[in-house]
């Protein structure tokens, strides 16, 4: 007889497995997200709880300086997330986990303890090992750069870097091979818009407090919170910018292609800058305050063609 040209083969009539290497990055960059929030949140009871009501009303009072080192901590956390899970599916030729609910379950857990851990006996440490140095080199900022940004670099790949790959490692037997696929030009632009953003807060959290000139503690946090704007018109920029598929995300090109962007604004915000003072200094007076806006909005737009060139330049992206 012959075969009934309407049936389906058995080969294709199967499902076949959803790839769930797209979504992945994805979800550990919101566990990592979720992990602080949790931090955030069990710190904040601590002090309300267990601390007496003069710890409290310090807490209280920078407040805005912890808000903003959160959502620093945050961000770096996330982005970080993404671009390790995404380069290890690249390296390793991985198509998706078999069960990725043990894989993100596994992750949760361990990161969550880790950085509690690390939170408990770090801060202690870091405590002490800050009332030494201010004492030894005289400068809080010195102090930071020199103690307080290693053994918090050391923290975060502790809590973060090293629990996300031991569970892909560990994991890695469960992992279905397969050609890369094909990256929507979404992530690669948000990664890019994370890394500018952690970046901006990070540099302008090492600036001395001399530098702002400013009594009110809520100042300092609106400072840090204006990256977030910065951020998402790089997003914009970067994913305007980007073919709509890309044959791989190549994580670390895109984040030297942040930095040089970063690095390239910061030039000629400081020429700027430079101009204004020289300005004034040889005794001319502006003709109104709000013509300083206009520096601002300049430097503001100048953010979407720096975006485009250093992806141009440093990134390459290849279209699919």
């Amino acid at each position: 007889m012959h075969a009934n040209p309407f049936d389906t083969p058995a080969a294709t009539a199967q499902a076949q497995p959803a790839a769930k290497a797209p979504s992945l990055p994805y979800a550990f960059m919101g566990l990592a997200a979720l992990i602080g929030l949790l931090g955030l949140v069990i710190n904040l009871l601590n002090v309300w709880l267990l601390q007496d009501e003069q710890i409290f009303a310090s807490y209280l009072e920078y407040l805005p300086q912890i808000l903003a080192s959160f959502v620093e901590a945050t961000l770096l956390s996330a982005v970080a997330a993404l671009l390790l899970t995404r380069s290890y599916l690249e390296r390793h030729a991985i198509a998706g986990f078999k069960r990725p609910r043990q894989l993100l379950a596994l992750y949760f857990g361990m990161a969550l303890a880790l950085s509690l851990a690390a939170g408990l006996f770090g801060g202690q440490l870091l405590a002490h090992l800050l009332a030494w140095a201010y004492e030894w080199f005289e400068s809080p900022t010195l102090a930071q750069l020199l103690v307080s940004e290693p053994i918090n670099l050391l923290l975060f790949a502790l809590d973060t870097l090293l629990p996300l790959w031991l569970c892909l490692h560990l994991l890695r037997r469960n992992a279905e091979p397969g050609k890369a696929q094909a990256i929507a030009r979404g992530e690669p632009a948000l990664a890019f818009a994370l890394c500018f953003a952690v970046f901006y807060l990070k540099l302008l959290s090492l600036l001395p407090e001399q530098v702002f000139f400013y009594d009110n503690t809520w100042v300092y946090g609106l400072l840090l919170l204006v990256g977030l704007p910065y951020g998402a018109l790089v997003f914009a920029a970067a994913w305007s910018g980007l073919p709509l598929q890309l044959r791989q995300c190549n994580p670390g090109r895109l984040i030297l292609a942040s930095l040089l962007c970063l690095l390239l604004w910061l030039l000629a915000f400081v020429l700027v800058a430079v101009a204004i003072a020289l300005y004034t200094l040889n005794g001319n007076e502006l003709f109104s305050e709000a013509l300083l806006a206009l520096p601002g909005l300049g430097l503001l737009a100048l953010l979407w063609p720096l975006t485009r060139l250093s992806l141009r330049w440093v990134y390459r992206p290849q279209a699919v």
